[in-house]
């Protein structure tokens, strides 16, 4: 849900960020998650590994996508399934 508005985020699957804390770690996801995907990513995205996953566009396109900072850890999409 989208605090300022009420209604539900648009687009956004889900949002991983890693911080020193899972207090931290939650807060982030929660804030980057309304802010959404390009803001996120310029405003904090050198100071916190993260990733987004988008919902499908259109009904053709099926898989959703993912979209991450470069410094998210590239191991810790290996265990992504599309």
């Amino acid at each position: 849900m989208n605090p300022r508005t009420g209604w539900p985020v648009q687009g956004i699957a889900a949002c991983t960020v890693i911080a020193p804390t899972c207090m931290e770690s939650d807060a982030m996801a929660t804030a980057c998650f309304v802010y959404g995907v390009e803001k996120s990513l310029a405003k904090f995205g050198a100071r916190f590994p993260m990733r987004f996953t988008l919902m499908p566009t259109n009904r053709a396109q099926k898989a959703s996508s993912i979209q991450k900072g470069a410094s998210f850890p590239a191991d810790a999409s290996n265990n992504i399934r599309d």
